[in-house]
């Protein structure tokens, strides 16, 4: 009896996920010399281990004779701007080190991408006309995805900063210096937070505090920021001032 309470209580236990595996490929983009590319092969979500996805990264290996051990890792801001093709601005910004540029999940050199052409083609819509529906594009793009067996609740900050500390791990480096833009300085905090022996420094860009929830406040700061300059009558006034005289530009 006690055996078959033990292997029931064992059953009921989640796996643990695997660890992540490295998976060489040629460069997207092009690259300086002493650059190579790859997919971190890690779960969707690590709390349900089973679907398995691949995240962008490359490493510029520094051919300084002072070359420092601990190298830098980038990722870029968004979410979901990429990072990879900064390799070679970043080796210039720091050449004694290696530079490990890392993808955010479901971004451009990440698998799968996550792009939503609905709501980018709603967008312009909405150029030309008031009724171009963008919030209903997005929901049209979550449901295609969802249809496609993607798990949209692997998609999120915590994840992505397992992703980070993953990578350092199968890239086999001791610590590392830590470079977040935008978003991902929330990203780079959370790595530190969750890695703090295998972090050297923290370098953030354009910080995002945890405490900022910049899509409801996004409005609002563009709203005061216009009406603080004066924006919206000096339009006007240009506008009433080219009707009265419309500029005239010579052409050939």
């Amino acid at each position: 009896m006690i055996f078959r309470v033990l292997l029931a209580l064992a059953l009921a236990v989640p796996a643990a996920p695997a660890p992540a595996e490295i998976e060489t490929h040629g460069c997207p983009v092009a690259m300086p010399p002493g650059t190579s590319c790859g997919y971190l092969v890690v779960p969707e979500r690590r709390d349900s281990p089973g679907t398995r996805i691949k995240v962008g990264y490359a490493v510029h290996r520094s051919s300084a004779n002072d070359r420092k051990p601990d190298p830098v890792v980038y990722m870029s801001g968004g979410p979901a701007s990429s990072s990879i093709q900064l390799t070679g601005f970043l080796s210039q910004m720091f050449p004694d080190r290696d530079v490990v540029a890392i993808e955010q999940r479901g971004s451009k050199y990440s698998a799968p991408t996550l792009g939503c052409p609905e709501t980018a083609k709603a967008m312009l819509d909405r150029l030309r006309s008031d009724s171009a529906d963008v919030a209903a594009a997005a929901v049209t793009c979550r449901d295609r995805l969802r249809d496609q067996g993607v798990d949209l609740r692997g998609y999120n900050t915590k994840e992505i900063v397992a992703d980070v500390v993953a990578l350092r791990e199968a890239l086999g480096y001791r610590s590392w210096n830590l470079f977040g833009v935008s978003y991902s300085t929330r990203v780079m905090l959370d790595v530190a937070a969750a890695d703090p022996k295998g972090v050297r420094s923290v370098v953030l860009d354009s910080f995002l505090p945890e405490s900022v929830n910049w899509y409801d406040d996004a409005d609002r700061n563009l709203s005061d920021t216009l009406t603080r300059l004066g924006v919206k009558d000096r339009f006007e006034a240009m506008v009433s001032r080219l009707n009265a005289a419309p500029a005239r530009v010579p052409t050939t």
